[in-house]
C-alpha cells in the first residue's frame, strides 16, 4: 500500500475550495464578494503551481470581475444607507458612565450647561429610535405580506 503526503500545493487547492464553500454561506453581497476574491487569488495560485491552466485561466478572469462587484456593492451599500432593521441610526445613543440603569451622567468638572445639549441628544436618539421601530414594522408588514 502506497502512502501519499499531501504536498502545500494541495493545501493552497483546498484552502480555496474551502472559500468556495464559504461563498455559498454568506448572507450578504460585501462579505460575498470579499471571501470570492480570496477564493480567485488561491486557486489561481493554486492553478500556476498545479499547472492546471484551465483553472489559473478562470480565475486570473474572475478577479478583477469580482473586485468591480465588490466596488459597487460598497458604492450601493453607501448609497442606501443602514440596512433595514439596522441598530446604526441609534450609535451614539448608548453612554458609558459610573450609574447604571440608563443614567446619563455629566463628567466630573463638566459645565452644567452641558445638560441643554444631553437633552438634545436624547431627543435625536428618541426620534431615531421610532425610525428603527417604524421601519421594522413596515419590514414585517412586507415579509407577512400585508
Amino acid at each position: 500500500m502506497r502512502v501519499t503526503t499531501m504536498s502545500w500545493i494541495d493545501l493552497i487547492g483546498y484552502a480555496a475550495s474551502a472559500s468556495v464553500l464559504a461563498t455559498f454561506c454568506m448572507n450578504t453581497m460585501v462579505p460575498l464578494r470579499v471571501v470570492a476574491i480570496c477564493s480567485n487569488i488561491l486557486f489561481a495560485i493554486f492553478g500556476a503551481l498545479a499547472h492546471v491552466y484551465p483553472v489559473l485561466l478562470l480565475h486570473v478572469i474572475l478577479l478583477p470581475v469580482n473586485g468591480v462587484r465588490l466596488r459597487q456593492a460598497i458604492l450601493r451599500q453607501r448609497k442606501r444607507g443602514p440596512a433595514p432593521g439596522s441598530m446604526r441610526p441609534l450609535e451614539g445613543c448608548a453612554r458609558q458612565g459610573k450609574g447604571g440603569g440608563g443614567t446619563a451622567l455629566t463628567a466630573e468638572g463638566e459645565a452644567i450647561s452641558a445638560l441643554p445639549a444631553q437633552r438634545e441628544e436624547k431627543a435625536a436618539c428618541s426620534r431615531a429610535s421610532e425610525r428603527v421601530k417604524s421601519r421594522r414594522s413596515r419590514d414585517t408588514k412586507q415579509l407577512l405580506g400585508g
